[in-house]
């Protein structure tokens, strides 16, 4: 159960920032999309480290 909660957050928290950097600064979009793509294995490796 707490798994989820935390994938939730983190999924809301990731949508929001995206959400942030694409208003403010719209140059450093493709290397913070990149990033985050760099994040997702990671997200799901404590994810799954939480179960």
């Amino acid at each position: 159960m707490v798994h989820i909660l935390f994938w939730v957050i983190w999924m809301s928290a990731s949508i929001y920032l995206g959400q942030q950097w694409q208003r403010y600064e719209p140059t450093k979009l493709p290397l913070d999309g990149l990033a985050a793509l760099a994040m997702f294995p990671l997200a799901v490796g404590i994810t799954f480290l939480a179960l």
